[in-house]
């Protein structure tokens, strides 16, 4: 059968609850992540009285009572998480200072957590023995009174041998079966420790009641056990739990077990009546089965969880969908009859879809892995929706594949929305070819008039140094301005041609030898004047031996003068410093200002396109300088970086390598 998650818990929580031990779950931190009431009100855990809430995710260090008992509770499950092996009947005393006569002694039990071979925490099982235990020092008691009489005392301690050798034995095996009955007392399902304890398999169990006199059941004092008084009955009966039943049965060998039962009823919201019980017993062989089997239910829990989106449908082993798929009926519309009939769900699925879906469920199958595809399904009102079909198999501890869960999640609306971004992807990038060329065509069409005002601007100039005195004094500082602006304007557009070419991949480099030092030297000369425009100095500290490098001079050049530039526009009419050095094989410029400087924030961007570190209705510019820069550099096999404090100015340094660099294209990455 088909269990949904939230039935899943209930039946791992009753389980817990149900059990005759106390049971905690730890994680490798060892904190508490589940344990059961029989466990929290062992004095071992919380004399305090303290909840089971309260418990849950803190260390056992912080939860259990400091005493050599705790201490050595924590020992062995730190030894589990260390060499991965269980500590088998661990016996803990805990014996109060004050009143030592109350004296309780536990039997514990760790096994290891696993996860796909990882341990992930401690499983550990306390069992209170002090009736046990106050019983064997009475008997010993008993025996010491009885040693003056030597048969009885020989025959007294044969018996008390033999009885702890099959309390040991008990112990040794000990373990936990699961079987779910329905209302009518059938069992539905029991787990692999049910089958090893009770020597029936669950085939041979299902639809077996506890009324069956198969069962053979007797009480301690061997009278027989009437169905009707089985747990299970009781629980479904009244309505209540039923705790630590003992009852004997029989094997079909003929053998003869003693259990030790719990049963829990289970009951639906809102409804007062049980519609089935859980019920668990211990045996000493089945102890280990039981762990493993509430492994499985763990990882079936978390498969179901996995694979619950939209659309929840079940199959068995070989893939025909079960009746219980109800989710899937109500979408297509399918009824039972049609969705359970081989290949009938087929004909749900988009008829172009269907051969691939079908070589894909059957590959899966037979691989025993993972579903994952997407199809279209028609929904009841005839409509294709594409979904996102995912399933995986439920294995059993052999391998063999026990079930298969799966969902449908309906991605139409994802799907739209992914054609969609793609358009407007297209679009944009379309836009932003149509933006390039534009700027290609401007800054080609702007440069001849362009050129032929800066000739007619040279031309005024000429003629002014004939002009008399008095014009000439009158127009020299406009024509002064007319010509930096009109250079201004030619470096944008010459700023714009470059972008486009770095774009379109057209900027070439034209390598040569250059003298670097040399030619700094001349470019911060050349802008003197604008220094001393704005009361400003610039200083050139030049390499103790030539730095002479293959580079494309025109280029070097143009980033020179971006940096130069950038120091009079943000330089804030204080001293710049330009250094030169060698640095291994690389020469190295740098130039540093004291002006308003750079956030940290700002830094990381102001090598991209038309970014800025400041507002341009203050400063102007394009912020496509440093961007070229940058381009050019990795071109040249160079860089640039810069360094800044807001308020205290900025330092860009360009490295170039001094070793030949070949010419070639260049292109903005």
């Amino acid at each position: 059968m088909s269990l949904e998650p939230q039935e899943l818990r209930e039946r791992f929580e009753e389980l817990l609850e149900g059990a005759p031990l106390g049971i905690a779950v730890l994680d490798t931190e060892l904190r508490f992540v589940e344990l059961n009431e029989r466990l929290v009100a062992m004095r071992l855990m919380t004399p305090d009285g303290q909840p089971r809430e309260a418990c849950l995710g803190r260390r056992a260090s912080e939860v259990l009572p400091p005493s050599p008992a705790a201490e050595q509770f924590l020992r062995c499950a730190r030894r589990v998480l260390d060499t991965g092996r269980s500590v088998d009947r661990e016996v803990l005393a805990l014996a109060p200072e004050a009143r030592p006569e109350a004296r309780h002694t536990y039997c514990v039990t760790f096994h290891p957590s696993r996860r796909d071979a990882v341990i992930t925490g401690v499983y550990a099982f306390v069992e209170d023995i002090t009736a046990r235990h106050q019983l064997q020092e009475q008997q010993k008691e008993l025996l010491a009174r009885e040693r003056a009489a030597r048969a009885r005392a020989e025959a007294a301690a044969q018996a008390l041998g033999e009885s702890e050798a099959r309390y040991r034995a008990i112990l040794a095996a000990l373990d936990e079966g699961v079987v779910v009955q329905s209302r009518e007392g059938d069992i539905v399902t029991a787990n692999a420790s049910a089958e090893h304890i009770l020597g029936l398999s669950v085939d041979q169990l299902a639809g077996r009641t506890s009324m069956d006199p198969r069962w053979r059941a007797i009480h301690e004092d061997g009278s027989p056990f009437p169905g009707s008084e089985h747990p299970a009955m009781v629980a479904l009966r009244t309505g209540e739990p039923v705790r630590s039943v003992p009852m004997g049965v029989r094997r079909p060998d003929g053998s003869l077990i003693w259990l030790s039962i719990n049963a829990q009823p289970l009951r639906r919201p809102g409804e007062a009546e049980p519609y089935m019980t859980v019920s668990s017993f211990f045996d000493v062989t089945g102890f280990k089965k039981a762990l493993q089997d509430i492994h499985l239910s763990e990882q079936r829990f978390r498969s179901l969880v996995e694979a619950t989106t939209q659309m929840v449908w079940t199959t068995d082993a070989t893939g025909m969908v079960r009746p219980e798929s109800a989710s899937w009926m109500a979408y297509t519309g399918q009824d039972v009859k049609t969705s359970t009939a081989p290949k009938g769900w087929l004909e749900a699925v988009h008829p172009e879809d269907r051969e691939h879906v079908l070589a894909e469920w059957r590959r899966a199958v037979a691989r025993k892995e993972p579903l994952r595809l997407e199809s279209r399904v028609r929904r009841h009102d005839g409509e294709y929706r594409q979904f996102l079909v995912r399933a995986v198999p439920v294995l059993a501890p052999d391998g063999s594949i026990r079930e298969w869960i799966g969902t449908h999640a309906d991605i139409s609306e994802a799907r739209r929305a992914e054609s969609e971004r793609a358009r407007l992807l297209l679009e944009a990038q379309q836009a932003v070819r149509a933006r390039d060329e534009f700027l290609t065509v401007a800054a080609h069409e702007l440069r001849t008039p362009l050129t032929s005002l800066r000739l007619h601007l040279q031309l005024l100039l000429r003629q002014l140094a004939r002009a008399s005195p008095e014009v000439a004094e009158q127009l020299a500082s406009r024509s002064e301005a007319l010509e930096r602006q009109v250079g201004r304007l030619a470096g944008l557009i010459y700023t714009l041609l470059d972008v486009s070419r770095l774009t379109t991949g057209r900027l070439s480099l034209e390598p040569r030898e250059v003298d670097l030092g040399l030619m700094v030297g001349q470019l911060a000369e050349s802008f003197g004047d604008e220094f001393r425009r704005l009361g400003a100095s610039i200083t050139v500290q030049g390499p103790e031996e030539p730095l002479v490098g293959v580079w494309d001079p025109l280029r070097v050049e143009q980033v020179v003068v971006n940096l130069l530039s950038n120091a009079v526009r943000y330089g804030g009419g204080k001293p710049v410093e330009v250094r030169l050095w060698r640095e291994g094989t690389m020469a190295v410029v740098s130039v540093k200002d004291q002006g308003i400087g750079i956030s940290q924030e700002d830094l990381s961007r102001i090598f991209g396109k038309f970014e800025r570190a400041v507002s341009e209705r203050h400063y102007g510019g394009l912020g496509l300088g440093l961007y070229i820069s940058r381009q050019l550099l990795d071109a040249m096999e160079g860089s640039i970086q810069a360094e800044s404090t807001p308020g205290q100015g900025s330092t860009f340094t360009v490295r170039l390598p001094l070793t030949r660099t070949s010419g070639g294209a260049v292109t903005s990455g």
